[in-house]
């Protein structure tokens, strides 16, 4: 029997772990060790990923989100542009989601909600990245920014 100790991923402080695979912009997966890895979505943040893969979401809205992907193939695919397989990337584990440096103190939520591709969580309480994460989602919209570019998307997205 193999006993993994997971206890760095409780703590505070960042943890290296190497980039196993990219599933979605919503979805990463992270290996601890040789046999196994554990996957994780982006802190504080839902993706036009998730929303598009949600039972929530009506069918009108899924079309709007699958055409708004079709036109926008950069967006789909950001996640394999900012994180990059077999790349280790500090991490932290924050109410079952990760915090990911994707690029020195910037995270991956933080470029998702600057490029459009995602909205902050109605139900987030961080004193810490709640500033970054509202001023990153603000620099979306004022520049027209994905999600922020199509009245019919963004009726979508903020649509609970």
């Amino acid at each position: 029997m193999l006993i993994i100790p997971l206890f760095t991923l409780d703590a505070k402080e960042p943890t290296m772990l190497m980039l196993k695979g990219n599933l979605s912009n919503a979805l990463q997966e992270f290996q601890v060790l040789p046999d196994y890895s554990f996957q994780c979505k982006p802190y504080g943040i839902t993706t036009v990923d998730e929303l598009l893969n949600s039972k929530k979401t009506t069918k009108e809205c899924k079309n709007v989100l699958k055409k708004f992907y079709v036109q926008n193939p950069e967006l789909y695919n950001l996640h394999y542009h900012v994180l990059h397989r077999k790349s280790f990337y500090h991490l932290e584990y924050e109410n079952k989601s990760c915090i990911i440096y994707a690029k020195g103190e910037l995270t991956y939520s933080e470029i998702l909600l600057k490029e459009g591709a995602a909205l902050i969580q109605k139900d987030l309480k961080n004193e810490v990245f709640e500033p970054r994460f509202q001023s990153a989602q603000r620099s979306a919209e004022l520049r027209k920014k994905g999600i922020f570019k199509d009245p019919n998307v963004l009726r979508c997205v903020t649509t609970d």
